[in-house]
């Protein structure tokens, strides 16, 4: 892809797709940088644990000039940790690196329905309507999340 072909897809509304290791530090750092690709023309996906959903919305809109740019290009999709990690902390960084691989069927199974509609069924999609819903061409994942790199 050249420079020019680069520039044209990103006026076009990319998709992109994010997923933070569900830790607050994990989560503040990548805000910064999803509110970055989001105010360039990019749609972003980002995918937490509903224990960080809250968090993640209002880490994203805190600022007025970011609230707009958050409702226009940004959503954010919550999957659920299996019942026995449910009140996991993320102060037990082990433990929380190992329940994050009981993540691996419910961030595939968002990644297909992205990959096939550019939506993900079962959620709320009326506050996304707005939203260039193209399947996503690029996902970003935490170092901490080795098991979502494709080798």
């Amino acid at each position: 892809m050249t420079v020019h072909e680069e520039s044209n897809h990103v006026k076009a509304g990319a998709h992109l797709v994010a997923f933070p290791l569900p830790a607050g530090g994990h989560h503040a750092r990548f805000v910064p940088f999803i509110k970055l690709l989001a105010r360039n023309g990019l749609t972003i996906t980002v995918i937490t644990t509903t224990n960080y959903l809250a968090r993640m919305h209002q880490a994203l809109a805190v600022e007025k000039k970011s609230l707009e740019v958050y409702r226009r290009n940004i959503r954010v999709v919550g999957v659920d940790f299996p019942p026995e990690y449910s009140e996991i902390k993320s102060d037990n960084f082990l433990t929380l690196i190992r329940a994050t691989e009981n993540l691996k069927d419910p961030v595939r199974h968002v990644m297909k329905e992205l990959m096939r509609y550019g939506r993900t069924n079962g959620i709320d999609e009326s506050s996304y309507s707005h939203l260039r819903l193209r399947p996503p061409v690029c996902f970003i994942s935490d170092f901490y999340l080795p098991w979502t790199q494709v080798n």
